[in-house]
């Protein structure tokens, strides 16, 4: 199954930063690498292998084979590959001593890759920065690539989800970990192992970035089988609308005309630091104060905004929608 020459790669990124652009927009520019729609497999399994037991026990590990499927079938884009936990089982075990979360996520992504025609997978998983040293240790010459946005229109963005807190504070912080997360990885590991990219380049010079990304990965632009990757992720997620779309080039900056001189300001006060080291511009000239009663104020308010809009949105789901949404809760309460 490993293909020695094109080791899988995965995706260092907060969400909201053009990740399933840049998923699709690989996947349909060459015949390498497929982005499947992601599980998130290490975000549900990983913290909790502990749960199943002994996974050289095959009951054991049916389980979590059974688990990872569902993640892949309970899910508004379901995969496309059909298969058993048994038949998983006797082709894992014939490929792998260990047994763990990391590999299966790997089995799977790789098989269904093959079975699209790709010889690889682009794995665009969330958190995965998270887990990028356990899947080094699991996958040596597994790559990564490193995509970052402006923190004030990932915010602006995040707070136009429904399920996602209203909080400006929260977001921001939330932002600020996780670069620095993927920042401290992009110096631990060697430098042929990350590749970085800014969605504002990548939006702006799509053909020049994927260009760059490819030489990367080692692999020339080709369409052959683009029809087939455009079919992965379309119609069901609502926020995947625009990916069957042109890329929207100009789609940055929106926080100057959307967002608030106040949340400008308490974005840029909990992200300075990273924001420079990263290359965004400040609006503001020196680093804004946040004061205790701001943040506390902040945190409230977005709270309760956020559970009006849960509800208001709850109203407008479609019945199939809304059925996928429960199943999907129901399996990640499970999970947790």
């Amino acid at each position: 199954m490993n293909d020695m020459k094109y080791p899988p790669v995965f995706l260092l990124a907060s969400e909201r930063s053009g990740t399933n652009l840049l998923r699709r927009r690989i996947s349909e520019r060459q015949d390498i690498y497929f982005g499947p729609s992601p599980a998130h497999f290490l975000k549900h399994l990983y913290h909790r292998e502990y749960v199943y037991g002994d996974l050289f026990e095959k009951e054991n590990f049916i389980d979590m084979i059974n688990d990872a499927l569902s993640l892949c079938y309970v899910h508004f884009s379901p995969w496309g590959m059909k298969v058993t936990a048994e038949e998983v089982y006797d082709d894992y075990t014939l490929q792998f001593e260990l047994r763990n979360s990391v590999l299966l996520s790997h089995y799977l992504q790789m098989r269904y890759a093959q079975e699209k025609g790709f010889r690889s997978y682009f794995c665009k998983d969330n958190h995965l920065f998270e887990y990028a040293h356990v899947i080094r240790r699991c996958i040596p010459d597994a790559r990564f690539v490193y995509l970052h946005r402006d923190p004030r229109d990932v915010v602006l963005s995040q707070l136009k989800r429904t399920l996602m807190t209203g909080s400006v504070v929260r977001i921001s912080e939330m932002w600020r970990r996780e670069q620095e997360s993927c920042i401290a990885l992009r110096s631990h590991l060697s430098a042929d192992s990350v590749f970085s990219v800014s969605y504002e380049h990548f939006i702006e010079n799509e053909d020049v970035a994927l260009e760059g990304i490819l030489q990367y990965l080692g692999v020339k632009e080709s369409g052959r089988l683009k029809q087939e990757a455009a079919k992965e992720g379309r119609g069901m997620a609502e926020e995947w609308a625009n990916l069957d779309k042109p890329t929207i080039a100009g789609n940055s900056n929106k926080y100057r005309n959307e967002m608030s001189a106040r949340d400008i300001r308490i974005i840029e006060s909990i992200c300075w630091d990273v924001m420079k080291e990263l290359g965004y511009q400040a609006e503001s000239r020196h680093r804004p104060s946040l004061s205790g009663r701001i943040k506390m104020y902040d945190v409230v308010s977005g709270e309760i905004v956020s559970r009006f809009m849960r509800v208001f949105a709850s109203l407008k789901k479609s019945d199939y929608d809304w059925r996928i949404r429960k199943e999907r809760s129901k399996l990640l309460k499970r999970l947790k």
